[in-house]
Formats: C-alpha cells, sequence, structure tokens
C-alpha cells in the first residue's frame, strides 16, 4: 500500500490517475474495479464521498474525475482518503492512503 496525499479546490473539476504495478511491472486489470473513499477520518463509518474509477485495463490505468458539483459537496478541510481494488476474485486490496486537503476558492 502507498502513500499519496491529494488536494482538491472546491466547486472546480478534480482528476485524478495511476498505473497500477507490482514489483514494478504494469498489471492487467481488466475486470478490476477500483473505489476511491474519502472521510472525515480513519475511524469515521459514514464517507463524505464514494466513487468507481474508470479502468483501462490491459494498460494498468486507472482514473478518476470529480465534476465541481461533487467537489462543492465536500466540507472545507484535512479528511483521509483510501482507493480500494476488488480483483475478480473478489480479493480486496488497498492500493493507495492518505491525506485528502479540501480547499475554499476564493469567490465561492
Amino acid at each position: 500500500m502507498a502513500q499519496h496525499n491529494l488536494s482538491i479546490d472546491q466547486h472546480r473539476t478534480w482528476s485524478f490517475s495511476a498505473i497500477v504495478k507490482e514489483a514494478g511491472v504494469v498489471q492487467n486489470i481488466t475486470g478490476y474495479t477500483f473505489t476511491l473513499t474519502i472521510k472525515d477520518d480513519i475511524k469515521a463509518k459514514r464517507a463524505l464521498l464514494t466513487k468507481s474509477l474508470t479502468v483501462s485495463g490491459s494498460a494498468g490505468y486507472m482514473y478518476v474525475t470529480l465534476s465541481p458539483t461533487e467537489t462543492a459537496a465536500l466540507l472545507v478541510g484535512d479528511h483521509v482518503y483510501d482507493i480500494k481494488m476488488v480483483k475478480p476474485s473478489t480479493e480486496v486490496k488497498t492500493l493507495l492512503t492518505g491525506k485528502c486537503v479540501v480547499n475554499r476558492v476564493i469567490g465561492q
């Protein structure tokens, strides 16, 4: 599991992408599903946002885009997130975790 911090501006389109590798080798992720979850803190039972990622299978590429409406709904402040991968075998693995800072945009 890797750590990477995110910064999201409210009322703006936000995108994130990554290539899934294992031991330095790009993985074919055809049939896999990925979910981004943002929460207030690690122990929070309710998510602020849950969103499925788009997958380009044989290239190992996953990405997610949040619309201005979705980013506007996030509370300004420090949160946490994770991205989970579910293999076709139903094995679940957390790929990324970290802080997720939501910023207020001036004029909004």
